[in-house]
């Protein structure tokens, strides 16, 4: 009898741990059309964890000067006074950090970098995510902790059909 229960109870985890992988799959399928939603909704609640920025999120159009095109998407502005550099981290290094463990990879083309501002792009599955952080540094005696005394970055999400292509266009 307890040899049957174990059984029965090893082929229900078994059952249960096969669904769990199913779903998350499922959850990142090329046919998923709001995954961009989901990292704009990831991307803010991590942004609010970051002490001394005020974040603020949108829908609308999300313009890609790749392309020139504007593309119906979601936005995420975040800015502070003071933000600090850690770790050798600014906020958007922390949240690219957090996205790319979580299988989102960096599309290097779109890379920019230049004195006191940065610009790249993620992407996973039907998603695609452009990033812009700008600062200033005011007092440059520790660089170890430096603090900005403005910093703002910039999210916007939108869908792609699949590897560099973009979904419909929006009309603006």
């Amino acid at each position: 009898m307890l040899k049957r229960t174990l059984v029965a109870t090893g082929a229900m985890l078994f059952l249960i741990a096969a669904g769990v992988q199913t779903r998350h799959v499922q959850t990142h399928a090329l046919d998923q059309p709001d995954l961009f939603k989901t990292a704009c909704m990831q991307i803010a609640v991590a942004a609010r964890k970051i002490s001394g920025l005020t974040v603020r999120e949108s829908a609308g159009t999300v313009y890609d000067d790749k392309t020139g095109t504007g593309y119906k998407g979601c936005r995420i502005v975040a800015d502070g006074d003071g933000v600090e550099y850690r770790d050798d981290k600014w906020p958007h290094d922390i949240l690219r950090a957090r996205m790319m463990a979580d299988e989102w990879r960096e599309d290097i083309s779109r890379a920019a970098d230049g004195a006191g501002s940065t610009a790249f792009a993620i992407r996973k599955s039907t998603a695609l995510c452009l990033f812009a952080a700008a600062w200033s540094i005011s007092d440059r005696s520790e660089p170890e902790t430096l603090a900005a005394s403005r910093y703002t970055f910039e999210v916007g999400c939108f869908a792609i059909k699949e590897a560099g292509e973009q979904a419909a266009a929006a009309s603006v």
